[in-house]
């Protein structure tokens, strides 16, 4: 008997079904992709629980007959194509034939539709994809499809759904895609009986953009209009200032279709360079339209990923885009780039210089600043010297390893005694000890310091501020954040919903300022988002380190010996001095021997 077996059509539609629908998101993305094809002007999106129990997608659209609305729901059946040469000259959203035979056979369906020379529309009620009614019924042009009871019958895929609030905010992040490539359609989305979002439709981006990002989003943005040859590149990108901890606020288009590509990502960073703090990311808006030919979107089911003809040609062309606009803006002086700093470096400096020199020329007292709050420390004597622009030719150098103490039976790190010889571009500290060279990364030295402070605190205070800052978030965080809003109060913030996506920040950590409060509580909401279980434990861990980057001195800003001196001292007393927080090296260090060896002398 033959071991080898064809499924039969109930079970292939399931499996075939998974590649397709993932979760409710992919739903959504299917039904109101097919209404976006269809040429549809207006169309609302009601969910609830998530999608996992409802889901409604109405369109205005050209609606179907009574026989194409049959066929509709079988597997490859489709009006977008008739053969494989149309692949090639693809401009709908959808071609494939899939969706609805595989939203149908992982659900319960109830679909209207009516064209506008028909005087009466077609109802079908399927159950696994199987047709069980089938009516004539009175309604509008367009189409509606109902989507119950998802996954019904495939317990395995229903079970790995997330939570409601979850789910939501994948579908809103799935409808702020399609407004922003749509930006003539007018979409309305409710998650049960509230409006969490609706779209002018009339064909403005910026518009579109503030009712899904807010309008303080939208007033930090710049036009992006570029045409080379066959291609151009339109939509909005974010001035330097105004930048996150993900890419979650970058979005690339290909004619029309939304997808997700490394080198585009990557293209658009490289043209801010310098102007981005590191491992940060723009807000973007990017529209790529070029010839179908040269462009493969049939790659994988869910329609995310494409193949350029020649990618180089189109990475090199966004950068030059995006470069030559940011120009552009600078020389309006719409920004100011390069690093903020929280104070002018001379002030600093002028701030905490004492001015009582002694007769001689190598000592000076002055008072030193406190890392670990920002207040002024004790008066002490310090050597003070003419700092050199240090310059070190490459060379291999070494991470430095941690010198074993023990407190009683307890072993801890520490480091040696460091004597500060100066600063290497307002970024490294240069220090020596015995024979040997350090080089100290002030950032990530400061980082641990204030790491090691806070971690350490047995309760995290909070301090209300003078004037409440305003918080705009996209449907999708603002789900996030109620999720997790009481977890974060007891962090010290203190937030209100402000009504629709916008939130009053009262009172941040004690430890940080409001408007530095506001930038880490955009990058916990990322964390939110990108993780699927957070605790009380995971997040306070978070708001220390994004309070401890944020509060850290910063590469660019320049210190004094006394300084350095005492920040060297502070760093020494934490747990672990050789990396910051975030697990990067803080020391690296190169010995006599080798130098001599680079110098070629003999031991």
């Amino acid at each position: 008997m033959s071991r080898i077996k064809i499924l039969d059509t109930l079970t292939a539609n399931k499996i075939a079904a998974g590649e397709v629908i993932e979760r409710p998101a992919s739903v959504v993305k299917e039904l109101v992709e097919n209404s976006l094809d269809a040429a549809a002007s207006v169309i609302s999106v009601k969910i609830e629980e998530g999608g996992k129990s409802r889901i409604i997608v109405q369109d205005d659209g050209t609606g179907m007959s009574r026989e194409d609305l049959k066929l509709a729901f079988k597997r490859h059946a489709t009006s977008k194509i008739s053969s494989a040469d149309d692949l090639a000259e693809l401009k709908t959203l959808g071609f494939r034939g899939e969706a609805l035979a595989s939203i149908a056979a992982v659900s319960r369906v109830t679909v209207r539709s009516r064209r506008e020379e028909d005087a009466t529309g077609t109802e079908l009620v399927l159950e696994g994809g199987v047709i069980i009614s089938e009516n004539p019924v009175g309604c509008s042009r367009g189409t509606r499809i109902e989507v119950t009871d998802l996954f019904y019958n495939a317990p395995a895929r229903k079970k790995f759904l997330f939570t409601a609030t979850r789910e939501s905010a994948a579908i809103s992040e799935i409808i702020s895609r399609l407004a922003l490539s749509n930006t003539g359609v007018k979409l309305t989305y409710y998650n049960g009986s509230r409006m969490v979002l609706t779209t002018p439709g009339n064909n403005n981006l910026l518009e579109a953009i503030a009712t899904i990002y807010g309008y303080q989003t939208a007033k930090e943005l710049i036009t992006l209009n570029y045409e080379e040859a066959n291609l151009k590149i339109e939509g909005v990108i974010s001035l330097p200032t105004w930048h996150r901890a993900t890419s979650n606020y970058t979005a690339f288009f290909v004619n029309g279709r939304y997808i997700k590509d490394s080198g585009l990502l990557d293209a658009l960073r490289d043209a801010y360079g310098y102007r981005l703090p590191g491992r940060r990311f723009p807000f973007a808006v990017i529209h790529i339209f070029l010839r179908p030919e040269v462009v493969d979107i049939n790659v994988h089911p869910q329609k995310l990923t494409v193949k350029f003809d020649k990618p180089e040609l189109i990475y090199s062309t966004l950068s030059k885009a995006v470069l030559q606009t940011l120009e552009h803006s600078r020389k309006k002086r719409e920004y100011i780039p390069g690093i903020k700093f929280n104070q002018k470096p001379e002030s600093i400096r002028k701030a905490e210089f004492q001015g009582n020199i002694d007769n001689s020329p190598d000592t000076a007292k002055q008072t030193i600043l406190d890392f670990t709050s920002g207040a002024r420390a004790e008066e002490v004597t310090v050597e003070t010297a003419a700092t050199t622009d240090l310059k070190f030719r490459e060379t291999s150098v070494s991470y430095i390893e941690p010198e074993e103490t023990y407190i009683g039976q307890q072993q801890i790190e520490s480091l040696p005694y460091l004597r500060v010889m100066g600063q290497f571009k307002a970024s490294y500290i240069v220090a020596e000890a015995d024979n040997t060279l350090f080089l100290i990364d002030q950032h990530g030295a400061h980082e641990r310091v204030l790491y090691h402070k806070y971690v350490n605190m047995d309760h995290i205070g909070y301090s209300q501020l003078s004037v409440p800052e305003t918080l705009e978030l996209t449907p999708e965080e603002t789900g996030y954040l109620t999720e997790h809003i009481f977890l974060l109060q007891q962090l010290g913030f203190l937030i209100e919903h402000f009504g629709g996506n916008s939130f009053i920040i009262r009172a941040t950590p004690d430890f940080i300022s409001g408007a530095d409060g506001k930038e880490v509580l955009h990058d916990i909401i990322q964390l939110l988002g990108n993780n699927q279980k957070v605790t009380e434990k995971t997040l306070r861990r978070e708001v220390i380190l994004q309070c401890s980057c944020k509060g850290a001195v910063k590469a660019g800003q320049y210190l004094d010996k006394g300084e350095m001196d005492h920040l060297l001292r502070q760093l020494a007393a934490t747990d672990y001095p050789y990396s910051c927080p975030h697990g990067r090296p803080i020391i690296i260090k190169l010995t006599l021997g080798e130098l001599k060896k680079f110098f070629m002398r003999q031991e």
